[in-house]
């Protein structure tokens, strides 16, 4: 338990981190998405797979089955504001997830016009425990979301990865 408390702790603590430079070997690979205005680092290593659902981009990223990384881009209406301003009630409905518990909420600015939400929660699903980090962002006309998962035991493994891929990004024109 103790570990798990501090695992959420550096977790709150750590926030949304720029990225710095990148050196030639860099372990990430930038994204461009011209249609949707952002780009993002992901890890290279990571089975990666974009799904263009034609009214939404859906890049999905994982590693051995135990962690993903999933970023969603669309065109922010109403529809997908109110969803995202009701996350809990929609985010587990027909999905058979519990939310556990809820551990940060917080708003923030990433960029000038662009403005973010972070969540991050514990929830079950089935006899899996998972932790998940989401940033939502809102600029211009796009909404961004960025979400981080993995089993409550082995989150701390990949949340450098999740901070860098959150605080990678960024409003392209």
């Amino acid at each position: 338990m103790r570990r798990y408390a501090a695992v959420c702790t550096s977790l709150v603590a750590a926030g949304i981190i720029g990225a710095a430079a990148a050196p030639a070997d860099d372990p990430y690979a930038l994204i461009r998405d011209r249609e949707y205005g952002f780009s993002i680092r992901l890890p290279r290593s990571w089975k990666t797979r974009q799904v263009d659902l034609g009214y939404r981009r859906l890049i999905l990223c994982t590693r051995d089955r135990l962690a993903e990384i999933a970023v969603t881009a669309s065109r922010q209406d109403m529809k997908e504001i109110e969803k995202w301003d009701d996350w809990e009630e929609w985010y587990t409905q027909g999905r058979g997830l519990h939310i556990r518990r809820i551990i940060e909420t917080k708003s923030l600015l990433l960029e000038k016009d662009m403005v973010g939400k972070i969540l991050l929660f514990e929830y079950s699903q089935g006899n899996r425990r998972l932790l998940q980090k989401v940033l939502i962002s809102k600029f211009g006309d796009s909404l961004v979301t960025v979400e981080c998962r993995a089993p409550v035991v082995r989150y701390h493994r990949y949340s450098d990865v999740f901070t860098v891929v959150m605080g990678s990004l960024r409003r392209s024109e």
